[in-house]
């Protein structure tokens, strides 16, 4: 009986932590400087100094997570290194695109694509934070993102119209780390495509 409510609590928890977790707040331009605008070329940018929890900078966790493997079984850091940067082309990236343009108004519809002919806008994506989360038996934590949307008129990339302040989001359970951020990037997507069809 324990075991069930305890599963209870951390579905309730974990959907609860969606609703509160998406918020988008202007930090330069306005929306009305793109209303109307359906088409994007989206760009994906990963902060410099990106942030990890307990971790120093992005390298020390990078070199933690290597050692911790290689200790265990010989060639898996170097494994978690490629994964952990390549995944974000091949995985992350395209599960954003995904859904966000899986979703749509019966009204309203926005596509973007990295190589979109049809755009005359590029939308900016910059990570900033990533937590990787963990997975446990009864309780574990999803990842976090936090990221930044910029937006600007292709030949004129220094007039910003709109740009986010923080905007923070959670990912769904599970028992791959990489899955974890994966579901981080689709809730994303989602969410960030239906603040700009509803608002634009």
């Amino acid at each position: 009986m324990r075991i069930i409510i305890n599963i209870f609590l951390v579905s309730i928890f974990t959907s609860c932590s969606f609703l509160f977790a998406q918020k988008y707040e202007t930090n330069l331009g306005s929306l009305k400087n793109i209303e109307g605008i359906s088409e994007y070329k989206v760009v994906f940018e990963y902060d410099s100094l990106l942030k990890i929890p307990n971790y120093d900078s992005e390298a020390s966790f990078i070199t933690f997570q290597v050692n911790k493997r290689e200790r265990k079984i010989k060639g898996s850091g170097r494994i978690f290194k490629e994964q952990w940067f390549g995944n974000r082309k091949n995985i992350y990236e395209p599960e954003f695109i995904k859904e966000f343009n899986n979703f749509k108004l019966k009204k309203r519809k926005i596509n973007i694509g990295k190589e979109n002919p049809n755009a005359n806008h590029t939308m900016v994506i910059t990570t900033s934070f990533i937590y990787p989360g963990y997975d446990a038996t009864v309780w574990g934590e999803d990842t976090k993102l936090e990221v930044t949307i910029t937006i600007y008129k292709n030949d004129s990339k220094d007039n910003i119209l709109y740009a986010t302040k923080i905007v923070k989001i959670h990912g769904r359970p599970s028992s791959d780390e990489f899955e974890r951020v994966k579901t981080a990037y689709g809730e994303l997507g989602k969410a960030t495509s239906k603040h700009f069809c509803r608002k634009t």
